[in-house]
């Protein structure tokens, strides 16, 4: 079995009976499947594995801290998967919820790659909305923001999507234009200061 289809069935196992939750990371999945080609090909089966077990950390059996990156990651090396485990620990801002939530130090123990992927896992995780519909506009982001993170800054949630080199820049930018989706990386969501 691949790893993308262990992601799938152990996600569906612990989230499907979330609802909404699982509706939603079916959604990242598909937003990850729609822009794994601006990854190198050994990138991809990982982005889209992580879009699977990135919200891990909500199954309830896993809820320890009650800060779903850090459960899920916990779990996930517990497992052996530690490349995914510092995906998961890490998406979407992580690290600003963990210092808001007193959690640094045990968010410390993952690795924080910073790479193209795990950039891409959040750009996938901040388009898709709470339903798991694709959200590429700034409305529909505010939409997931006020939802899903309300304790967290809308400057601080921005920021985790500045792409960090003009070479992910022209990366997003193509793979937009390809699926023919409005150019996420020129819409100012990375301009935002904290």
């Amino acid at each position: 079995m691949t790893l993308t289809g262990w992601a799938a069935g152990y996600a569906e196992e612990l989230l499907a009976p979330l609802g909404d939750r699982w509706a939603h990371v079916q959604g990242v999945v598909r937003q990850a499947q729609d822009v794994s080609a601006i990854l190198p090909a050994e990138e991809r089966e990982d982005l889209v594995a992580a879009a699977y077990l990135h919200d891990l950390g909500y199954a309830p059996a896993l809820v320890e801290t009650g800060f779903h990156a850090l459960d899920g990651a916990r779990h996930l090396r517990a497992l052996g998967y530690e490349r995914l485990a510092g995906l998961v620990a890490y998406h979407s801002g992580a690290r600003c919820e963990a210092e808001l939530r007193g959690l640094t130090a045990q968010l410390a123990e993952f690795a924080d790659e910073a790479s193209a992927t795990s950039m891409t896992l959040t750009y996938c995780d901040m388009t898709t909305s709470p339903a798991g519909e694709s959200s590429p506009t700034r409305s529909g982001w505010l939409e997931w923001n006020a939802v899903t993170a309300s304790s967290m800054s809308l400057p601080a949630r921005c920021a985790t999507l500045a792409p960090r080199s003009s070479g992910l820049r022209r990366s997003w930018r193509d793979a937009c234009a390809r699926s023919r989706r409005p150019n996420y990386a020129m819409t100012g969501w990375g301009r935002c200061s904290r």
